[in-house]
Order: structure tokens, then sequence, then C-alpha cells
């Protein structure tokens, strides 16, 4: 994988707070990255089918600090980590442009959430049937949103409404919920 842009948490690799040409990230294991997410102070990529985050240490998806960590202007930056899983392997990987947090969906259509407001080490937010057809996922500031057979389901932070279920209230359990359609 190769990154660069704002490093101050460590999102593009290495320790410079300016990475201005494509820095290759060294850590990741050898083999195909056939995915990649930067997103805010953190970046993951998916790897043979497990995630790999680097970054700030609240997003890297595990609950224990790796060696190398270190403090950058904006986080504390850690070289690219294996996210904690379960047995199935992901097959996507996004991370959150404006908040510390990650998701990850496997191939038994469980969606796993980690970092900021969620947790240390992943946790399931959706554990769809193998019927079910996920066919995208997203974050929000403080939310996740999945596609689930052509709907959207939605759980996290909701004080506007931004989770679509016409309350306003937080939906912080690992359970997502439909969206409101007129």
């Amino acid at each position: 994988a190769w990154c660069w842009g704002e490093n101050d948490g460590g999102q593009a690799g290495g320790t410079a707070p300016l990475v201005l040409t494509e820095t290759e990230v060294v850590g990741l294991p050898a083999a195909t990255v056939t995915e990649i997410a930067p997103g805010y102070l953190t970046t993951c990529a998916l790897v043979d089918g497990d995630a790999w985050c680097w970054g700030d240490v609240s997003v890297i998806g595990n609950a224990t600090e790796p060696a190398g960590c270190v403090d950058l202007a904006s986080a504390r930056a850690c070289p690219p980590t294996r996210v904690v899983r379960g047995p199935a392997p992901f097959v996507r990987v996004v991370t959150s442009a404006h908040a510390g947090a990650a998701c990850a969906l496997d191939d038994t259509r469980r969606l796993w959430c980690w970092g900021s407001g969620v947790s240390a080490e992943p946790v399931v937010f959706g554990d769809f049937s193998a019927a079910a057809e996920v066919t995208d996922i997203a974050l929000g500031e403080w939310n996740f949103c999945a596609i689930v057979d052509g709907d959207v389901w939605c759980a996290g932070w909701n004080l506007h409404g931004e989770l679509g279920n016409g309350r306003a209230e937080d939906v912080r359990t690992n359970i997502l919920g439909p969206v409101l359609w007129p």
C-alpha cells in the first residue's frame, strides 16, 4: 500500500507530519492489498481476509497497543496492525472520514465495527442471515449504516435524527435498525 498527504495521526504511515509523495506503508504483510480505506487519523487495508489498520491507536482494532507506536500532533500513531476478528475472513473494510472508527464486513454477512465511541476491538453490529445481500456499508461521524437486501439499516448517535428512524435517540446497541421511508 502506498499513501501520502496529511499524517498528523500516522494515517499516511511513518512519523512525518506531511507526506508529499507516495510512500510505501511499512509493516503490512507481503500479500496483495485488495482494498484500502483512508479515514480520519487512520487508514485500513484489506489483505487476504484480514483488516490491517495504522495511525490513531484508538482505531487499530486491537485492545493491546503494538510495539512501535509514537506520539504525533493529533494522535498516538501505530504501525500497521492486524485487526482482531472472528473466525470468518473480512471481505470489505471502511473508515470514517470525520471520526475515529472503522467497520468491516465478513464473509458470513456480519458487520464488525471498532474505534472511537464503539470498542477498542471489533464488535458485531449486524448479524445478517447468509441469504441476506449486504451490498454496501458506510460510516458517518458517529454512526454506521449498511444496505441489506436493498434496505438501509443504521445504528449509532442520532441526536439530530440522522439514523432516519423517526426518533432523536441514539441506537447504542450492536443491532442495526431499519431506516423508515415515506
